[in-house]
């Protein structure tokens, strides 16, 4: 099923309303990249776009949508929290509830200052979003120094 472009259009949208008040950003992850079409459009806008996906056949579709849409975007076949998150400025998830507590641990540890973390429907327990418009949440990764600021 592909993501409605209503929905990737809020997203970015969103994003880039929080990126002013924040760093610049220029490489992305999609974790559970799905049909890829996220990390088109992140590529379309300038990103360098990656996406991480556990089903090897919305790999190849990826690709392949990639390809026609003659954006540079890489895909990978894998487990989400298998990726290292320090590379990348954005990193974007759909998830189900249940695994939003281990993917806010992962990038409590994994991400740099400033980066952020766009989810869609489902929300990082214990954090407050920069941003949020419907169901799209947009979240700044501050880290957190010893004496607790």
């Amino acid at each position: 099923m592909q993501t409605p472009q209503h929905q990737l259009s809020e997203v970015f949208a969103l994003l880039s309303e929080a990126r002013s008040a924040g760093r610049a950003t220029g490489t992305f992850v999609d974790l559970g990249s799905g049909d890829g079409c996220a990390v088109i459009e992140a590529a379309r806008r300038g990103y360098a776009a990656h996406g991480v996906e556990l089903n090897p056949a919305l790999v190849l579709w990826s690709r392949l949508q990639a390809r026609r849409a003659r954006v540079k975007a890489t895909f990978s076949w894998g487990n989400m929290f298998a990726v290292p998150l320090a590379p990348y400025d954005v990193v974007m998830c759909f998830g189900v509830p249940s695994l939003m507590p281990r993917l806010a641990d992962k990038v409590r540890r994994e991400m740099r200052e400033g980066t952020h973390v766009v989810l869609y429907r489902f929300a990082l327990p214990d954090w407050q979003p920069v941003a949020q418009r419907g169901n799209v949440r947009v979240y700044r990764h501050h880290v957190q120094k010893p004496n607790g600021t």
